[in-house]
């Protein structure tokens, strides 16, 4: 049986920047949310958020990645996919997470659109 990590093809990052996203709820109605990443690859994108979308929903992306981050000029990464996994909290926190796979990206090389919440930029390396 192979693990998690061994059925990935990219190599996940653990970073922690500003994104907002937007989905169609079940009555298709149009909801939007903000949080910051846990991690990210070129396949996908983990959010920790105060609300999340259903685990399937198609979202639209965009993430904030600062200038000065790995000696690159700042970049808006604008993507869409599909919601693969929610995590709902059980220790009564607030923020809850979900996975996104990614079926289109876009950089745009130019001030982020996204504006700054409460997270830090934080550039950990390879998760395990």
């Amino acid at each position: 049986m192979f693990s998690e990590r061994q059925l990935r093809t990219f190599e996940r990052y653990a970073l922690c920047v500003p994104a907002k996203f937007s989905w169609s709820d079940e009555r298709g109605l149009v909801q939007q949310g903000c949080g910051s990443t846990r991690d990210i690859s070129a396949q996908g994108v983990f959010i920790q958020a105060r609300t999340a979308p259903l685990s399937g929903s198609v979202v639209t992306l965009e993430v904030a990645l600062p200038s000065g981050l790995a000696e690159f000029p700042a970049v808006t990464i604008k993507a869409q996919g599909q919601v693969v996994r929610v995590e709902h909290p059980n220790d009564g926190k607030e923020l809850r997470g979900f996975a996104v796979r990614n079926e289109s990206i876009l950089l745009q090389a130019e001030e982020p659109v996204v504006e700054t919440n409460d997270c830090e930029v934080q550039v950990l390396g390879p998760t395990p």
